[in-house]
C-alpha cells in the first residue's frame, strides 16, 4: 500500500452569537484564519488558506522549522479515511482531517 506524507490538522469554525451572519474558521495548528458571511464561505475559504499557508512554508524553505516550532508532526503511515467532525458547543463546530503533503519535507 502506498503512502504519502501528510499531517493532522484541526479546523474550528464558529458564529458569533450575536451577529448570525458573522462566521469564523480557524486552523488550530497553522494559526490560519478567516471570516465571512456563511459557515460554507469560510469552510471553503480556511481550506484555501491552508494550501496558501503550506505552500508559502514550502517555497520559502521553512516547512520543517515551522513545523517543529509548533509541534506539528509529518506523518507517513496510510492516510486515514475517518474524518472526525463534532459541534464543540453551541454555533461551533470543530473537524480533524488528514492534509497530504504533495513534497517530502
Amino acid at each position: 500500500m502506498n503512502t504519502i506524507p501528510y499531517i493532522l490538522l484541526t479546523i474550528t469554525i464558529f458564529n458569533e452569537l450575536d451577529n448570525e451572519n458573522s462566521w469564523i474558521a480557524r486552523c488550530n495548528e497553522l494559526g490560519t484564519s478567516t471570516f465571512g458571511d456563511s459557515f460554507d464561505e469560510v469552510a471553503r475559504e480556511i481550506q484555501d488558506l491552508i494550501l496558501l499557508h503550506l505552500n508559502s512554508l514550502e517555497e520559502t524553505g521553512e516547512r520543517l522549522a515551522f513545523f517543529k516550532e509548533n509541534s506539528i508532526e509529518i506523518r507517513n503511515d496510510v492516510i486515514p479515511e475517518y474524518v472526525e467532525s463534532k459541534p464543540v458547543r453551541l454555533n461551533e463546530y470543530s473537524r480533524r482531517y488528514a492534509q497530504p503533503l504533495l513534497q517530502p519535507a
